[in-house]
């Protein structure tokens, strides 16, 4: 079976100097949509613990970040 990273698009944002943001619940929430956008501290590797889907690029950087 070939695995693949489900971060690597991430990974290489972060590398080209992108802010990553992870999706944090407020204290207290009954749902997933009672939460709000973090961005992650800045290293070169970040260390992802959730699926990829909490995560994203933050959206002033998107379009900075070529593809």
């Amino acid at each position: 079976m070939n695995a693949q990273d489900e971060y690597t698009d991430l990974r290489a944002a972060a590398k080209r100097g992108a802010r990553i943001q992870a999706w944090h619940l407020k204290p207290g929430a009954v749902s997933s949509a009672q939460g709000h956008w973090v961005t992650l501290l800045s290293t070169p590797e970040p260390a992802f613990s959730c699926p990829a889907h909490l995560y994203r690029v933050h959206p002033n950087d998107v379009a900075e970040v070529p593809a």
